[in-house]
C-alpha cells in the first residue's frame, strides 16, 4: 500500500501540470491547488494513508527543493530591474510585515499558535507556499495545524485568485495610473519558469538536459547534507530552524556562480518536488478530522483574511501613494503571495506580458528573502 501512495505522490503532479496546460478550468486553479486537491480527494474517499512514507516525502521534497528553486535565482538582475519594480516589491514587504504585526495585536490572543501563525503567514505573503512549508518546519509546527493553516489560506487565497484573474486591473485602475510600456511589444521568449517541465527539447539536446538536472539534484542533495552535518556538529541533533536556514543561503550563495544558475531543469525539478509535497499534504486533509477542529479553523480563516487582505490594502495604499501602475502592483504582489508558478496565468490575465520576467524575479527574490523575514517574525512575536 505505501509503495503505491508513494508511487501516486510521484506521478500525481504530472498529471497536474498536463491538465493546467491543456484543460482550461485546470488553469484557473493552478497545479498547486490540483495537486493539493488530488490529495485531499484520496484522502476522503476511503484512502488509508500511511504515515511514515508521508512524513519522509514530505520531509525529502522540502529540503531538497529549496536549493533547487533559489539555484536560477539571479541576485545581480534583481537590482537592474526598473525601480518602480523593486520599489513595489519592497512596499509588499513592508505592507506583509505591518499587517501581520497588527493582525498579531488583534487577534493574537485568540490562538496560542498566533506567533508561528503570523511568521508563516508573512513567509506566505512574501513568496509563496514553498516559504510556508520551510518556516513551517523550522518552528516546529504540528502538522495538524500546518494542514490547517493551508487549508485556510487555500479558501482566502483562492478568492483572491479569482479576483485577480477576473476585475482586479479594472479595479486597481480607480486609484492606480495605467502602466506605461517602455519597450515596443514583442512576443515573449521561452523561460524556463514560466511553464513547469515545459519543452523537454528546447536549447540543449535531452541528454545534455538531463545530464545538468543530475548535477542540479546532486548539487542540492550535497547542500542538504552540509546543512543537517553542521547542524549536528554544532547543536548535536539534526535542528529544522539551523537546517532551512542555512540550505536557504547556500542555495543562494550557489546560485552566484554562472554554471549553476544556469543547469537546465533546476527550477522544474524543485517546481515538481514541491507539487509532490502538495499532495503528500492533501492526503492529510480529512474532512472528518476538520469538522472536530472546525472552531479552530473559523479563527484560522479569520487571522488569514486579515493578513491578506490587510497586506494587499496598505500595499495598494503604499503604491497609490508612491504613484506605481496598476500591472506592476498587481504583478508584485501576485509575485509574493502566489509565488513564481502564478505568474504567467496572472500576466496573461492582465494582458502584459512585459511584466512576466520582473514577476518571476521578484518571486524567486520573495522566495529567498521570506524564509528569513517570516522566522524573524515568528521568532520576535513568541512569547
Amino acid at each position: 500500500m505505501f509503495v503505491l501512495q508513494a508511487l501516486l505522490i510521484l506521478v500525481l503532479p504530472a498529471a497536474a501540470l498536463w491538465l493546467d496546460k491543456h484543460v482550461k478550468p485546470a488553469q484557473w486553479l493552478g497545479p498547486v491547488v490540483l495537486c493539493y486537491g488530488f490529495g485531499i480527494v484520496l484522502a476522503n474517499v476511503g484512502w488509508t494513508a500511511h504515515k511514515p512514507t508521508l512524513s519522509t516525502i514530505q520531509s525529502a521534497t522540502v529540503v531538497l527543493a529549496i536549493p533547487l528553486l533559489l539555484f536560477s535565482a539571479n541576485v545581480v538582475a534583481w537590482l537592474k530591474l526598473a525601480p518602480k519594480t523593486i520599489l513595489s516589491f519592497v512596499l509588499m514587504i513592508v505592507a506583509a510585515v505591518t499587517s501581520a504585526l497588527i493582525t498579531y495585536k488583534l487577534l493574537g490572543s485568540w490562538l496560542k499558535e498566533s506567533w508561528q501563525m503570523a511568521g508563516m503567514l508573512v513567509g506566505m505573503y512574501t513568496g509563496g507556499t514553498v516559504n510556508t512549508i520551510a518556516i513551517g518546519k523550522a518552528l516546529n509546527v504540528p502538522k495538524p495545524f500546518y494542514v490547517l493553516v493551508t487549508s485556510a489560506d487555500i479558501m482566502i487565497g483562492g478568492v483572491w485568485l479569482l479576483f485577480i484573474l477576473s476585475i482586479a486591473q479594472r479595479f486597481c485602475l480607480l486609484f492606480l495610473p495605467p502602466f506605461q510600456s517602455t519597450e515596443p511589444p514583442e512576443e515573449p521568449k521561452p523561460d524556463k519558469t514560466t511553464e513547469p517541465l515545459a519543452a523537454l527539447s528546447e536549447v540543449l539536446p535531452r541528454r545534455q538536459r538531463y545530464k545538468e538536472l543530475g548535477f542540479a539534484v546532486g548539487l542540492s542533495v550535497a547542500i542538504v547534507a552540509i546543512s543537517a552535518g553542521g547542524s549536528f556538529l554544532v547543536y548535536g541533533d539534526v535542528l529544522d530552524l539551523p537546517v532551512i536556514l542555512t540550505l536557504t543561503t547556500l542555495g543562494i550563495v550557489a546560485s552566484f556562480f554562472p554554471r549553476v544558475r544556469s543547469l537546465s531543469w533546476s527550477f522544474e525539478a524543485g517546481d515538481y518536488l514541491m507539487l509532490m509535497f502538495c499532495v503528500a499534504i492533501g492526503f492529510e486533509v480529512n474532512f472528518a478530522m476538520m469538522a472536530k477542529s472546525f472552531s479552530t479553523l473559523k479563527i484560522l480563516l479569520l487571522y488569514t483574511g486579515c493578513l491578506m487582505f490587510g497586506a494587499l490594502l496598505i500595499h495598494f495604499a503604499l503604491a497609490a501613494l508612491f504613484r506605481i501602475d496598476a500591472d506592476t502592483t498587481l504583478i508584485t504582489s501576485s509575485a509574493g503571495i502566489f509565488g513564481p508558478p502564478f505568474i504567467g496565468p496572472i500576466a496573461r490575465a492582465l494582458k502584459n506580458r512585459q511584466l512576466i520576467v520582473s514577476g518571476l524575479t521578484m518571486g524567486i527574490a520573495g522566495l529567498a528573502i521570506g524564509t528569513y523575514l517570516g522566522v524573524a517574525i515568528a521568532k520576535w512575536l513568541q512569547p
